[in-house]
């Protein structure tokens, strides 16, 4: 089953690593992968992983991508151009 970190998940993690527990663990708590863990940490967190900032910039990047995605679907010649 695919599901996103939500903003108390993304809280939760960042209250663990101070906490000092490995990647393993918090995926085994929150009922993700481990690796899922990691890659949120390494994407999502600069020096320090601070959740409530890690899901501002989450959503950000979701709301961009998805901008790219539809100018594409609203455009006609640039659609064209991608299925040709």
């Amino acid at each position: 089953m695919h599901k996103h970190l939500k903003r108390d998940d993304r809280v939760c993690i960042a209250l663990m690593l101070k906490q000092g527990r490995t990647y393993a663990e918090i995926g085994k708590e929150l009922d993700f992968h481990r690796t899922t863990i990691l890659r949120e940490v390494k994407r999502n967190g600069k020096d320090v992983y601070k959740g409530a900032a890690a899901h501002r910039l989450s959503k950000e990047k979701r709301r961009s991508s998805k901008i790219n995605q539809r100018i594409i679907e609203n455009n006609s010649l640039i659609k064209k151009e991608i299925h040709s």
